[in-house]
């Protein structure tokens, strides 16, 4: 599916590229605070798993974000109408 005239679209790669990098890392920062709360006592694959799996969706939530910027209405009315969203 080709988006047409989105933002995303208009922005060169190298620059989306360092954006979700730059995404990714931020949030990675949660996987190793989650781990220090623990005291370090998370197994290593839990804690691997625990912060890829934050990292990427941030960078699915921001993307989408970015691509449906005009659009977000929708999303929160929908959400709206259902219990739990």
């Amino acid at each position: 599916m080709k988006l047409k005239n989105t933002f995303l679209n208009t922005v060169p790669l190298k620059a989306r590229i360092i954006f979700l990098a730059g995404i990714f890392f931020l949030f990675c920062t949660l996987g190793v605070a989650g781990d220090m709360s623990e005291m370090g006592r998370e197994p290593t694959a839990r804690y691997i798993l625990m912060t890829l799996l934050i990292s990427v969706f941030a960078m699915g939530y921001a993307t989408a974000g970015v691509m449906m910027r005009g659009q977000s209405w929708k999303v929160m009315v929908r959400c709206a109408s259902w219990s739990s969203c």
